[in-house]
């Protein structure tokens, strides 16, 4: 269902016209172009099920590209406005996605779209959105700018800000798997509701940063204490350098899962120098890896902070292959025993109602089976060998 949306966009607010340096659209400087000028932008959503939005831009009111240095729009389909998220959210985001993703490094100053207001300013790294700062500009539209990693020290909810204005700094709050960016998102208040509408159209035609501003400026701090900060907030990293406990080959494909000290969780990919984990807090992480084949491997590993375009040392894992175990449990007068619990080192199955069990993930070498039920017990020691994918067997509970 394509619905056309017309934003009429109101002068700015006494006070807020922004005079930002170092601007040009389309080449040619901010200033010489008629501060009444109006461009209609009609854009069709990236997915064409979506929204077709009209807007009339008064250029004059500088809108501003967000991001400092070259235009840049979401190509990746889970990026564009209206993508899959997960969740009850607003008919016109679609699928869910209610903005558009933009940027990809941590740390990159974010400026305010256009002149307007303060309405809310969320600190603490919390919910889904983490930081993030929200803007109502004149004719009831608003601008919000979601996980950021620092949000300006000098900024409050009341206070007008400027187009252009430095307001925060692009990071990975309330993120969960994706690397840091910035979600922005825009609604247009239609009666007593803010409706979100697609970003991308406005973008395409905002003006454009030359160059970023000082990081310094925005938060009052030395530069190199900013960058040491920003990169122990977010730019820790974990390689593992994953090989066969008993060839020493290097291990491809296996899942590797991190959980942080803050209840974050990240995953890992496979790269030509092991299996990366980015963009996680400096400290100790629950790492689990696991691969068919293999016994699954938790550990505690440091995340350690690397300053962008560093790798630190891979850490050397090695995993056991691993076997799967299955059978049956009798008693001595061969009956089928249900709910015996079976078990190997920390690995334990309870049999079913037909008396059968199944161990995963069993470490090749000697191992001894102990199957119990109402107080009896039985034993059973086997030796598993590389290959062994699959030993069925039968234990017998006096």
């Amino acid at each position: 269902l394509a619905l056309a949306l017309a934003l009429a966009w109101l002068p700015a607010l006494a006070g807020c016209a922004a005079e930002p340096e170092l601007l040009a659209y389309g080449g040619e400087p901010l200033e010489d172009r008629a501060a009444s000028q109006i461009e209609t932008i009609a854009f069709e959503s990236p997915r064409s099920d979506l929204l077709a939005t009209e807007l009339d831009v008064d250029l004059g009111r500088a809108w501003i590209y967000p991001l400092a240095g070259a235009r840049r729009l979401p190509q990746h389909p889970s990026r564009l406005f209206g993508a899959d998220r997960p969740g009850d959210r607003p008919w016109e985001c679609g699928r869910g996605h209610c903005g558009i993703d933009i940027g990809n490094r941590h740390g990159a100053v974010v400026y305010a779209m256009s002149g307007g207001v303060i309405a809310r300013i969320q600190r603490r790294d919390r919910g889904r959105a983490g930081r993030y700062l929200r803007v109502r500009h004149p004719g009831g539209v608003r601008t919000d700018y979601l996980h950021l990693d620092r949000i300006g020290e000098d900024l409050a909810v009341g206070q007008r800000v400027k187009a252009g204005q430095p307001i925060g700094t692009v990071g990975r709050t309330g993120v969960k798997f994706s690397g840091p960016h910035l979600h922005l998102a825009i609604a247009r208040l239609r009666g007593a509701r803010w409706d979100y509408v697609d970003p991308e159209p406005l973008l395409s035609k905002a003006w454009v940063h030359q160059g970023a501003r000082s990081l310094a400026a925005l938060l009052g701090r030395p530069e190199q204490e900013l960058a040491w900060q920003a990169a122990s907030a977010e730019l820790g990293m974990i390689v593992v350098d994953l090989r066969d406990a008993h060839s020493q080959r290097i291990i491809e494909g296996a899942r590797v899962r991190a959980a942080g000290p803050d209840g974050r969780t990240a995953a890992g990919h496979d790269r030509k120098l092991g299996v990366v984990l980015r963009h996680l807090r400096p400290g100790s992480w629950t790492v689990t890896i696991s691969k068919p084949g293999y016994t699954t491997l938790r550990r505690r590993l440091t995340a350690v902070a690397t300053a962008p375009g560093d790798t630190p040392p891979a850490l050397r894992v090695a995993l056991s292959q691993g076997a799967v175990l299955a059978g049956e449990v009798r008693d001595r007068d061969g009956e089928r025993l249900a709910g015996a619990r079976v078990s190997v080192g920390r690995t334990s199955a309870i049999s079913d109602d037909a008396g059968r069990f199944q161990l995963r993930d069993v470490a090749i070498g000697d191992v001894e089976l102990i199957a119990s039920h109402d107080g009896r017990e039985g034993y059973q020691r086997l030796t598993l060998d590389p290959g062994d994918e699959l030993v069925t067997l039968q234990l017998v509970v006096d």
